[in-house]
């Protein structure tokens, strides 16, 4: 039995997570699974990776139903399939040799690890840190960072969904990652949970991964302004006590920040995101 499946959430990506697979592969740890769900993709994904990888699961959505949405599939079949941890991989990364045995050396030294982030690089700039596994929301001003350096990591709240290593008792204890989050913020609603919870989040400094930005949507896109602010809503409306102050905050910030580099349609984006998500309703709610 493999004990680890890894995820990857494909949606016209199929390049990238071709490269993405071949890094796996070459793992130092060869007890895994690789397990892609395609996000109802409009290209010749499916094909070409059942085609290039047929050891490789492809679990098909007949609708693009987000990361979490998509994360979730993945996830209720390696529970079914006697998975011992589960990995949320982006696409858009490389990982090396040692990043998953690494990852695994951390998560095993202590049976309260929850989860295990990794550190992540840029893609075009190997030398610059993205993130040393996640970052911290401050609950007041609604805003998040991620952590830069080791000292960062002693603010650690969540770890970021490009990387993410489950193990399977903290999935049992706590659920599903929270599929309201069609992109943006699931990683820190899922972290704050399995805190909340009582399981330990850690990063393995030794575990590295590059990382391509927003590949998805574009960092400077509209619609990422429009999904990042809607998610930051959901989030702070689930988790603070007060919402309506991190989230008017947080989404002032942004609309200043975008205006003054006179970005108007993304300063507008972010207003629509932060409307739509104060309006939006849980399914349980109605």
């Amino acid at each position: 039995m493999k004990n680890v499946f890894i995820i990857l959430i494909n949606r016209n990506g199929c390049e990238d997570t071709k490269s993405c697979i071949e890094s796996i592969h070459l793992s130092s740890h060869q007890n895994y699974v690789v397990l892609v769900v395609d996000n109802d993709s409009e290209d010749n994904s499916v094909s070409i990776i059942k085609n290039d990888f047929p050891e490789v699961i492809v679990i098909e959505s007949d609708e693009n139903i987000g990361f979490a949405g998509g994360c979730n599939l993945g996830i209720r079949y390696a529970l079914d399939h006697g998975a011992d941890y589960v990995w949320l991989l982006n696409n858009d990364t490389l990982v090396e040799a040692n990043t998953l045995s690494n990852m695994l050396a951390v998560a095993k030294s202590d049976q309260q690890i929850g989860a295990v982030g990794a550190i992540l690089l840029y893609m075009d700039q190997p030398d610059k840190v993205q993130a040393r596994g996640g970052g911290w929301v401050d609950m007041w001003r609604g805003m998040s960072w991620h952590c830069k350096n080791a000292q960062d990591e002693t603010r650690l709240t969540y770890l970021t969904g490009a990387s993410m290593l489950i193990r399977h008792e903290a999935i049992i204890d706590i659920g599903l990652l929270d599929a309201s989050f069609f992109m943006y913020w699931e990683d820190a609603d899922y972290s704050r949970r399995l805190s909340k919870a009582g399981w330990k989040l850690k990063v393995a400094s030794n575990a590295k991964i590059l990382h391509k930005e927003s590949a998805t949507t574009g960092r400077k896109s509209t619609n990422f302004y429009k999904m990042f602010n809607h998610s930051s809503a959901l989030f702070f409306r689930k988790h603070s006590t007060g919402p309506l102050i991190p989230v008017l905050l947080g989404g002032a910030n942004r609309i200043l920040r975008r205006l003054l580099r006179f970005e108007f349609a993304n300063a507008l984006a972010v207003y629509q995101g932060i409307r739509s998500g104060l309006y939006f309703v849980w399914p349980d709610e109605n």
